[in-house]
């Protein structure tokens, strides 16, 4: 009988640990923290297809996609994650002072109200998770082991990791930049807009003076990169990069262009189109540009993510818009909260069209 009870015994037990066992490997989500309903999305960044970052109005950062030990963009429970049953944002930054993330092939760089930069290296064991690493900025790119930064004072340059107290000049009188940059370093294109309402297009760490190709009397841009096939157009893959203006004028003026075209080509605004007026913001997407006027709509001019015979003229397609973000996706910030978006779905492996398919005509 005592034999018994102790076989009972050890059978419950090794029942239990068994189960705590499947429970660790299998379902363990202990320590992740997903978007609560009462927090809302302020705005947003991505990085390729796959890769979503959230700053919420409470000022805490949240990251959601394809992530990985060596591609964890600053979260430092991948394992975890990667037991959601639903993939969902979950935070990275809690301290409730974030105004900007942005995202790289590298990692990314949150920016504080405080003009505080928090920098996360995707394969760097001292930069896995948002840590500080300067102030006294505005913007904050990272690629490879440099931060491109804008700062207060309206000057754009680098610092190192490693020595972030050495900032490297390379503008004065800035207000904006963009950087394109390949990890397998087949091209960088540096775009950086200058209170003169000059936009410079150049390579990345050059020094930015008058004799730089540039654009004149733009206030506003954005730029998307992508290498693809649009059957319509290319025999193969091709280096495409989506360059988004708005003039002085508040015309918006939009190229799909090939990279491999030089600083010159991307410079000449008569290669350019006129996709709108009394526009607010643009945004780039695959292969267009959306538009964003002051009455809250939204129009779109180009391919909707290159499916053949679904062309924009500049309709408006969206109307009650907050905010718009583009990149190799593009989203539609509601002024209701409703957020949708559009281009590659990660976590279904699948296109998500501004259209739907009836609305074609093939």
């Amino acid at each position: 009988m005592k034999k018994s009870k102790v076989i009972i015994l050890f059978l419950i037990i090794s029942t239990l640990l068994s189960a705590a066992a499947i429970f660790f490997v299998c379902f363990n989500t202990i320590g992740l923290v997903t978007l609560p309903k009462q927090e809302r999305i302020e705005s947003f960044d991505t990085q390729g297809t796959s890769i979503i970052a959230a700053v919420t109005e409470q000022g805490n950062v949240y990251i959601e996609g394809d992530l990985t030990d060596e591609s964890n963009y600053g979260l430092d429970k991948v394992r975890q994650y990667d037991h959601l049953f639903n993939k969902r944002l979950v935070r990275i930054y809690e301290k409730g002072d974030a105004r900007t993330v942005s995202l790289s092939p590298f990692g990314g760089c949150i920016v504080t109200e405080h003009s505080d930069v928090f920098v996360f290296v995707n394969g760097s064991r001292d930069y896995q998770t948002p840590t500080y690493l300067c102030s006294g900025y505005q913007k904050a790119y990272v690629v490879n082991n440099d931060v491109y930064l804008l700062s207060d004072d309206g000057e754009f340059g680098c610092v190192s990791i490693d020595n972030p107290d050495d900032f490297v000049v390379l503008a004065y009188n800035v207000v904006d930049y963009c950087i394109e940059y390949s990890k397998n370093k087949e091209y960088d294109v540096c775009f950086v807009l200058t209170s003169d309402n000059r936009l410079y297009i150049t390579e990345l760490g050059k020094y930015i003076n008058d004799s730089v190709q540039h654009i004149n009397d733009i206030i506003g841009f954005d730029i998307s990169t992508s290498y693809a096939r649009i059957p319509e157009i290319d025999n193969g893959l091709t280096k495409h990069i989506e360059i988004s203006l708005l003039n002085k004028n508040h015309d918006a003026f939009w190229l799909n262009g090939n990279i491999d075209k030089g600083f010159s080509y991307l410079a000449d605004i008569s290669n350019y189109t006129l996709t709108g007026k009394n526009i607010s913001s643009v945004v780039s997407f695959p292969y267009g540009i959306a538009m964003h006027n002051q009455s809250g709509n939204v129009s779109l001019y180009g391919s909707d993510f290159g499916r053949p015979n679904s062309n924009f003229m500049g309709e408006i397609v969206f109307h009650d818009v907050k905010a718009i973000f583009g990149g190799q996706q593009l989203i539609i910030m509601h002024n209701n909260g409703l957020t949708m978006y559009f281009g590659n779905i990660y976590n279904s492996n699948a296109e998500k069209y501004i259209r739907p398919l009836w609305m074609y005509s093939e």
